[in-house]
């Protein structure tokens, strides 16, 4: 190996050496976010909590439609092509 040869490769491993320690440092000083939350999320727990009122009124006064769908509002007892 000729002098060249290593000085060029000397250079080339500063050259990519002090970008990704630039990288590492900037990385390990950051922090991490706070996000708001979910909205989707937000949205999936508030309706279960609701249902989950919703059955726990169910159960202590019993159902009051008389129905045998469970109270569901869009239940259709014959299937849909009959409507036409």
């Amino acid at each position: 190996m000729s002098v060249e040869q290593i000085s060029i490769g000397f250079m080339s491993s500063i050259v990519t050496f002090l970008p990704s320690l630039l990288m590492i440092f900037f990385f390990k000083k950051s922090r991490r976010r706070v996000l708001r939350p979910n909205r989707i999320t937000e949205a999936l727990k508030a309706a279960a909590e609701a249902n989950a009122e919703v059955d726990e009124d169910e159960l202590l006064n019993g159902d009051e439609d008389g129905d045998s769908d469970g109270g569901h509002p869009l239940y259709i007892d014959d299937p849909w092509i009959s409507i036409f």
